[in-house]
């Protein structure tokens, strides 16, 4: 019985953390022309907001600045230095949370009557990383993303721009909108 609920326990910590997975979304302005956009520059005097121990580091932010814009590049967007069409601004933090799973206890010995279940509960550190751009003219955000995942700050340095490189990418995949192109 404890090796069932020992499998059980490796299992789900497998499928909660095992695979690095980043939920996103995006929201934009329906009025907006997208394919008028083909340079973009980043936002001056955003407010950063709270520190943030892991997202504070000047080493983040340097690799969630280098990943938009690696991916905007990507896309065909040019960074310049003077008026662009587009601004891009970020917004990044972590939180604590916690999950908790009622997992159903089985084996042989239990019999399907039995019914048992247990629970386990694990904290884990969420992060929230907002990408908006922001029309360069009239000053109006036009389109943001939004993607959340568990974070590991203390993995190796590569671990942890691998980790912002697949939030970005994930986040600005749905940019341009798809009905806009």
């Amino acid at each position: 019985m404890r090796c069932a609920v020992g499998v059980l326990l490796v299992l789900s910590l497998s499928a909660l953390f095992g695979c690095s997975t980043v939920s996103v979304s995006s929201d934009y302005d329906e009025s907006t022309d997208f394919n008028q956009f083909k340079t973009f520059a980043w936002m001056k005097g955003v407010e950063e907001g709270k520190r943030d121990l892991g997202v504070e580091s000047p080493l983040v932010r340097s690799r969630i600045q280098s990943a938009i814009a690696g991916e905007l590049e990507a896309k065909g967007y040019q960074q310049i230095f003077g008026t662009p069409d587009f601004h891009v601004a970020y917004h990044a933090r972590t939180q604590q949370k916690i999950d908790v799973q009622s997992l159903p206890m089985s084996g042989p010995m239990m019999g399907p009557r039995w019914g048992g279940a247990y629970t386990e509960v694990y904290q884990y550190e969420e992060g929230t990383l907002i990408i908006d751009l922001i029309h360069a003219t009239t000053q109006h955000l036009v389109w943001r993303g939004i993607g959340k995942g568990a974070v590991d700050w203390q993995g190796s340095p590569e671990q942890k721009t691998k980790l912002i490189n697949e939030a970005v990418r994930k986040i600005l995949a749905q940019f341009p909108p798809k009905l806009a192109r």
